[in-house]
């Protein structure tokens, strides 16, 4: 399993069963835009869908996942890379979500990647993460949340993106 190369004998696989996907990714599925099917979710307008294959691709550990230890390039993988951007019409937010698709042995399980204090997830932690998840069979998916996602920049500790107004939750 790919967790080996996380080190500190971490695996969310146990965690991550109690969901189950309802719809697999076989190998005749298009991993393009018009393959995607989406909801129809009130209050959700969907900007785009972008999805493009990946074969044998080599996932090189950036500067987080450079430091841990074990972490090591990962040969071989193929998988489909879905980014969906969407806003809540009246809201002036654009959201990004980023799914990574395993093409090959997927194990029918999805593990989410997030954030911590006040960032959602995305950029160069979740890619990280979202990487060796991955490999390891799990489709994952992370989101910016409609705001910086840089957990290293004073962003990381802004609130202002949790209130529409003194007192009320975005």
């Amino acid at each position: 399993m790919a967790w080996e190369l996380l080190g500190g004998g971490w695996d969310p696989s146990g965690w991550a069963s109690q969901w189950r996907p309802q719809v697999s990714l076989g190998s005749n599925a298009k991993c393009s835009p018009s393959g995607i099917s989406l909801p129809d979710l009130t209050g959700i307008k969907v900007l785009s869908i972008e999805a493009y294959e990946e074969r044998n691709y080599t996932y090189v550990p950036g500067i987080f996942g450079a430091g841990l230890p074990g972490s090591k390039p990962i040969p071989d993988l193929n998988f489909c890379n879905v980014t969906v951007t969407y806003t809540h019409p009246g809201w002036h937010d654009t959201i990004n979500v980023n799914t990574l698709l395993p093409i090959d042995d997927w194990n029918g399980r999805f593990t989410g990647v997030g954030g911590g204090n006040l960032a959602t997830g995305g950029g160069e932690v979740a890619g990280f993460l979202m990487m060796p998840i991955m490999a390891s069979g799990h489709a994952t998916a992370t989101t910016d949340g409609g705001h910086s996602s840089d957990v290293l920049g004073p962003e990381a500790n802004d609130p202002s993106w949790a209130l529409t107004s003194p007192g009320n939750v975005n």
